[in-house]
Protein backbone atom coordinates (compact mmCIF):
# COMPACT_ATOMS: atom_id res chain seq x y z
CA UNK A 1 0.00 0.00 0.00
CA UNK A 2 1.14 3.80 -0.78
CA UNK A 3 -0.35 6.35 0.74
CA UNK A 4 -0.71 9.09 -1.31
CA UNK A 5 -2.36 12.47 -1.62
CA UNK A 6 -1.91 14.76 -4.64
CA UNK A 7 -0.89 18.57 -3.55
CA UNK A 8 -4.41 19.75 -5.25
CA UNK A 9 -6.40 17.82 -2.57
CA UNK A 10 -6.27 18.56 1.47
CA UNK A 11 -6.71 14.16 2.52
CA UNK A 12 -4.39 11.47 2.34
CA UNK A 13 -5.62 7.69 1.18
CA UNK A 14 -4.53 4.83 1.52
CA UNK A 15 -4.97 3.33 -2.56
CA UNK A 16 -3.54 0.39 -3.70
CA UNK A 17 0.24 0.54 -5.41
CA UNK A 18 -1.79 0.33 -9.09
CA UNK A 19 -4.03 3.52 -8.67
CA UNK A 20 -1.27 5.28 -6.74
CA UNK A 21 1.17 5.10 -9.55
CA UNK A 22 -1.80 5.69 -12.46
CA UNK A 23 -2.86 9.13 -10.21
CA UNK A 24 0.96 9.97 -9.94
CA UNK A 25 1.64 9.96 -13.78
CA UNK A 26 -1.34 11.77 -14.49
CA UNK A 27 -0.46 14.69 -12.23
CA UNK A 28 3.32 14.51 -13.26
CA UNK A 29 2.61 14.47 -16.79
CA UNK A 30 0.34 17.65 -16.39
CA UNK A 31 3.23 19.39 -14.25
CA UNK A 32 2.23 18.96 -10.95
CA UNK A 33 3.70 17.91 -7.77
CA UNK A 34 2.29 14.98 -5.79
CA UNK A 35 3.16 13.96 -1.97
CA UNK A 36 3.29 10.65 -0.39
CA UNK A 37 4.58 9.03 2.83
CA UNK A 38 7.19 6.42 2.79
CA UNK A 39 6.12 3.03 3.31
CA UNK A 40 8.94 0.40 3.14
CA UNK A 41 12.52 0.18 4.77
CA UNK A 42 14.92 0.46 2.22
CA UNK A 43 15.90 4.51 2.08
CA UNK A 44 16.21 4.03 5.96
CA UNK A 45 18.45 6.06 7.35
CA UNK A 46 17.29 9.03 4.65
CA UNK A 47 13.52 8.35 4.64
CA UNK A 48 11.54 6.43 7.34
CA UNK A 49 8.72 3.88 6.78
CA UNK A 50 5.34 5.85 7.59
CA UNK A 51 7.50 8.61 8.92
CA UNK A 52 8.58 11.02 6.66
CA UNK A 53 6.49 12.05 3.42
CA UNK A 54 7.95 13.17 -0.43
CA UNK A 55 6.92 15.62 -2.83
CA UNK A 56 7.59 14.23 -6.01
CA UNK A 57 7.75 16.59 -9.51
CA UNK A 58 8.56 16.00 -13.01
CA UNK A 59 12.03 14.68 -13.81
CA UNK A 60 13.42 17.60 -15.67
CA UNK A 61 16.26 16.41 -17.32
CA UNK A 62 17.54 12.44 -18.24
CA UNK A 63 19.29 10.72 -17.00
CA UNK A 64 19.44 12.83 -13.53
CA UNK A 65 22.33 13.22 -11.77
CA UNK A 66 23.60 10.54 -9.45
CA UNK A 67 22.26 11.07 -6.19
CA UNK A 68 18.74 11.75 -7.07
CA UNK A 69 16.22 10.06 -5.90
CA UNK A 70 13.54 8.52 -8.20
CA UNK A 71 9.99 7.09 -8.20
CA UNK A 72 9.53 4.54 -10.67
CA UNK A 73 7.72 1.59 -11.93
CA UNK A 74 9.22 -1.80 -11.66
CA UNK A 75 8.45 -4.43 -14.47
CA UNK A 76 6.66 -6.58 -12.30
CA UNK A 77 4.54 -3.12 -12.00
CA UNK A 78 5.69 -2.40 -8.23
CA UNK A 79 6.68 1.05 -7.38
CA UNK A 80 10.07 1.87 -5.98
CA UNK A 81 11.65 5.03 -4.62
CA UNK A 82 15.48 4.54 -4.59
CA UNK A 83 18.62 6.66 -5.34
CA UNK A 84 20.36 6.93 -8.70
CA UNK A 85 23.73 5.40 -8.15
CA UNK A 86 25.01 4.44 -11.85
CA UNK A 87 24.22 6.33 -15.27
CA UNK A 88 24.14 3.33 -18.12
CA UNK A 89 23.57 4.95 -21.53
CA UNK A 90 19.91 5.98 -21.40
CA UNK A 91 19.25 4.19 -18.17
CA UNK A 92 19.87 4.55 -14.36
CA UNK A 93 20.81 1.97 -12.13
CA UNK A 94 19.20 2.36 -8.48
CA UNK A 95 20.13 1.40 -4.70
CA UNK A 96 18.51 2.11 -1.87
CA UNK A 97 19.94 3.34 1.09
CA UNK A 98 19.31 0.80 3.69
CA UNK A 99 20.36 -1.66 0.52
CA UNK A 100 23.27 -3.08 -0.56
CA UNK A 101 22.26 -4.40 -3.89
CA UNK A 102 21.13 -2.60 -6.98
CA UNK A 103 18.26 -3.07 -9.00
CA UNK A 104 18.22 -1.61 -13.12
CA UNK A 105 18.21 -0.34 -15.21
CA UNK A 106 15.49 1.83 -14.87
CA UNK A 107 14.83 4.01 -18.44
CA UNK A 108 12.91 6.82 -18.74
CA UNK A 109 9.62 4.88 -19.96
CA UNK A 110 9.78 4.02 -16.43
CA UNK A 111 10.72 6.46 -14.16
CA UNK A 112 7.80 8.66 -13.11
CA UNK A 113 9.03 11.15 -11.11
CA UNK A 114 11.72 12.28 -8.83
CA UNK A 115 11.97 13.55 -5.21
CA UNK A 116 12.04 17.24 -5.22
CA UNK A 117 11.17 17.48 -1.24
CA UNK A 118 11.49 15.49 1.84
CA UNK A 119 9.31 15.85 5.01
CA UNK A 120 10.36 15.03 8.47
CA UNK A 121 8.00 15.97 10.90
CA UNK A 122 6.85 19.38 10.41
CA UNK A 123 9.70 20.43 8.50
CA UNK A 124 10.41 20.51 4.54
CA UNK A 125 13.93 19.99 3.25
CA UNK A 126 14.73 20.41 -0.38
CA UNK A 127 15.92 17.33 -1.83
CA UNK A 128 18.72 19.85 -3.75
CA UNK A 129 20.08 21.03 -0.73
CA UNK A 130 23.90 20.95 -0.79
CA UNK A 131 23.96 18.92 2.64
CA UNK A 132 21.36 16.35 1.04
CA UNK A 133 23.53 15.85 -2.19
CA UNK A 134 26.99 15.90 -0.24
CA UNK A 135 24.91 13.09 1.97
CA UNK A 136 23.89 11.19 -0.66
CA UNK A 137 27.33 11.40 -2.53
CA UNK A 138 28.61 10.14 1.16
CA UNK A 139 26.34 7.69 1.28
CA UNK A 140 26.78 6.04 -2.16
CA UNK A 141 30.66 6.13 -1.88
CA UNK A 142 30.54 4.08 1.42
CA UNK A 143 28.01 1.43 -0.36
CA UNK A 144 30.59 -1.50 -0.54
CA UNK A 145 30.38 -1.15 2.92
CA UNK A 146 26.79 -1.19 3.78
CA UNK A 147 26.71 -4.98 3.65
CA UNK A 148 29.50 -5.57 6.40
CA UNK A 149 27.46 -2.86 8.32
CA UNK A 150 24.18 -4.01 8.16
CA UNK A 151 25.49 -7.70 9.11
CA UNK A 152 27.01 -5.96 12.43
CA UNK A 153 24.05 -3.99 13.23
CA UNK A 154 21.36 -7.56 12.88
CA UNK A 155 24.18 -9.58 15.06
CA UNK A 156 24.31 -6.82 17.64
CA UNK A 157 20.00 -6.58 17.29
CA UNK A 158 20.52 -10.65 18.06
CA UNK A 159 22.97 -10.39 21.14
CA UNK A 160 20.89 -7.61 22.73
CA UNK A 161 17.71 -9.42 21.78
CA UNK A 162 16.38 -5.98 20.37
CA UNK A 163 13.15 -7.01 18.33
CA UNK A 164 12.91 -10.44 18.81
CA UNK A 165 9.23 -11.63 19.89
CA UNK A 166 9.67 -13.74 23.09
CA UNK A 167 6.22 -15.32 23.61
Amino acid sequence: MIAAASAYEHDTRRTDAALAIEALRKTIEAGGVMQLTVTGNSMVPTLRHLKDGVTLAPIDVWPPPRGTIIFAQRADGSPVMHRVIRITGSCVILNGDGQAWMEGPVSRETAIAKVSMIRRGRRYIRADRAVLRAYGAIWMFVRPLRRHAFAAYRALKRILGIGINRA
